[in-house]
């Protein structure tokens, strides 16, 4: 009968696939007989009969030899269009030119010649890795009982998520606060301003690589978010990857000119032109370093300060939100929007209202004292409930300098109209 026949032929095709080498040819002239499915041959069929000739597959008129010849071609197919695909280089390249297909101010295109480059880096320069992620918190015994509760219904809020991210890396470290927040991300795969905020937490614990690959995803949605492409230029260069950091450099500077953005495009000529000036004095060595010195002058006249005694840079994750920087000085004078310098010679960039800032703060020369920097959250998008405004703030000592000191801070919002302190610098 025909289930015996085919019985038969899957018996056949197991038994001369186990022997290997020559035994295979006769395998697939078997499987595709009695139209047995295995490693030696796919039932697939191909649409038409010009497909068919449009990859080269002539012979018998008979269905089983042609399912067999379609099945070997279209998995060669798809060999070859998984190689591209597992190349992260190959993937990158793709990118850029899905950016230059874009429409207007959010196309965001390299440089010919920058292009030409990066063409020729080898892939392991497009690799970064997140470090493993080796946690303490496995048993939900060390878990607290509202965090359980909210897991096991799949609705675990935000407040309570950050909260318990807060709890275990102070106790644990940075993998376990990580691992606590990625439940956000996991009940809203789809929340980009989720996607942003945990970045923004994973980049205070220096866990760049992970903030790296949050931020990707968010560029892939919303492009045309220049701060975006700062903060993954930022990871990339204090994860060590020069190559890959100058392009997100020049990514971020297609969008400068952007007016909501604020004092983007001298905050990103400050950080760029460092890496720049590593790369081109050699202290980081790179394929690029030609160019590196090609652009070093153009980016460090446009960022405009090379040094300075006191630098504060502060931006924050969520659009349409307004967040002012504060500064009191030594000499008793308070720097804001509203009073933008100071008899010291402080000058703070312009208020931005919407966006995600930056607002940049730069004292050339300071006098001896105290200074405390703060912040006023006037308040974000009504529309927004599932992730809270949160103030990433850099404050540097010597910028610049060989002597240069940087601390990060990382502040989550509460209420509207609100003050919240960023730190005090003595000198």
């Amino acid at each position: 009968s025909a289930i015996t026949a085919r019985t038969y032929g899957e018996v056949a095709v197991s038994q001369l696939e186990s022997l290997g080498g020559a035994a295979a040819a006769e395998a697939r002239a078997y499987a595709a007989h009695f139209h047995v499915v295995g490693s030696s041959c796919s039932l697939l069929m191909l649409d038409s009969e010009e497909d068919y000739l449009r990859r080269g597959i002539t012979g018998e008129d008979v269905a089983p030899v042609k399912t067999a010849l379609a099945a070997a071609v279209v998995a060669r197919e798809w060999a070859q269009a998984m190689e591209t695909l597992g190349d992260p280089k190959q993937r990158f390249l793709g990118m850029l030119d899905q950016l230059e297909g874009l429409p207007g101010a959010i196309a965001t295109a390299l440089p010919k010649a920058l292009r030409t480059r990066v063409a020729a880096l080898p892939s392991s320069a497009f690799v970064v890795a997140p470090a493993p992620f080796r946690t303490t918190v496995r048993t939900h015994a060390a878990v607290p009982a509202a965090v359980r509760t909210g897991l096991a219904s799949g609705r675990l809020g935000y407040d309570l998520a950050v909260t318990e991210a807060g709890r275990r890396e102070a106790r644990y470290g940075a993998a376990d606060g990580l691992k606590a927040l990625s439940t956000l991300i996991e009940q809203n795969p789809g929340d980009l301003t989720l996607a942003r905020d945990v970045a923004f937490s994973a980049l205070a614990w220096k866990r760049r690589a992970d903030a790296y690959h949050l931020l990707r995803r968010v560029t892939e949605k919303r492009p045309w978010e220049s701060p975006t492409w700062l903060s993954i230029a930022r990871c990339l260069d204090e994860l060590g990857n020069a190559d890959l950091a100058l392009v997100f450099y020049e990514l971020t500077m297609h969008g400068v000119g952007v007016t909501r953005f604020g004092a983007l495009g001298q905050v990103a000529c400050l950080d760029y032109s460092r890496l720049l000036r590593a790369m081109a004095d050699g202290t980081r060595p790179s394929p690029l370093r030609d160019y590196a010195k090609e652009r070093l002058a153009a980016i460090t006249k446009q960022a405009g300060v090379r040094e300075a005694d006191i630098l504060v840079v502060m931006e924050w994750n969520t659009d349409r939100t307004d967040v002012d920087l504060h500064i009191h000085d030594a000499a008793g004078s308070h720097c804001y929007y509203e009073k933008p310098g100071t008899p010291m010679g402080g000058v703070l960039s312009a208020d931005v209202t919407t966006g995600f800032g930056p607002e940049l703060f730069v004292l050339p020369n300071a006098k001896t004292g105290t200074y405390t920097f703060g912040a006023h959250y006037f308040g974000s998008d009504a529309l927004r409930t599932k992730a809270r405004s949160k103030i990433y703030a850099r404050i540097y000592e010597d910028f610049g300098r060989s002597t240069q000191q940087m601390r990060r801070v990382l502040i989550t919002l509460e209420d509207k109209d609100s003050r919240v302190d960023l730190g005090v610098l003595k000198r």
